[in-house]
């Protein structure tokens, strides 16, 4: 994936530049034909969405904004004309390009139903139960390079972080377990029963 992304970077740094003036209304790039391939509201949901999925970038220098923006623009053409050829040469039509990407689709789905799945156990611990995680686990989560121990206040907030996660988890495991009772759910425990020729070796 990391190589995916950098050769798209790579890419987009060959897109034209053109002025503004010359291009639809609401358009910040266009195709041959005059049609628009990415609109500013296009970009500014997707900068949008990169400053909510990287809070860092809610720090970043006004300055600065323009110039991730203008580098956001030309991943985001860069992968709209990756997306074209791939159309126009029928590479989508394959059915190695459509298993990978039913495995990619399929792959994000789970990881997204996962996170929503934990969202809903919203939980808000006390700050007994924090001082109490941080004593239990303090020799694991604090111990400094030069053998001293981070104190409660300088952890508090990774310690109410994880003591929110195990939680959840905890919450989670139980759920999942009415649910699969409620759907009726079975597993065939021999599919994971070693086979006559693996016991013999």
């Amino acid at each position: 994936m990391k190589k995916i992304l950098s050769f798209v970077l790579l890419v987009s740094l060959s897109v034209f530049s053109v002025r503004a003036s010359q291009l639809p209304s609401g358009a910040v790039a266009t195709w041959g034909d005059g049609t628009p391939l990415l609109t500013q509201q296009e970009l500014d949901n997707n900068f949008e969405f990169q400053v909510k999925a990287q809070p860092q970038l809610q720090s970043i220098p006004e300055a600065m904004v323009s110039v991730f923006k203008e580098n956001l623009c030309s991943a985001l053409v860069a992968q709209k004309v990756i997306a074209k050829w791939v159309s126009k040469n029928n590479i989508d039509k394959t059915n190695r390009y459509k298993t990978k990407l039913k495995n990619i689709v399929e792959a994000v789905m789970g990881q997204l139903n996962a996170e929503y799945f934990l969202v809903q156990f919203e939980y808000v611990p006390t700050d007994e139960e924090l001082t109490a995680f941080y004593e239990k686990n303090k020799d694991r989560i604090a111990l400094k390079k030069d053998g001293t121990l981070c104190t409660f206040e300088e952890l508090k907030e990774q310690v109410k972080t994880l003591v929110i996660q195990a939680k959840q988890q905890e919450e989670a495991v139980k759920m999942l377990q009415e649910l699969k009772e409620e759907y009726g759910v079975q597993v065939d425990e021999d599919v994971f029963a070693p086979k006559d020729d693996e016991q013999k070796k």
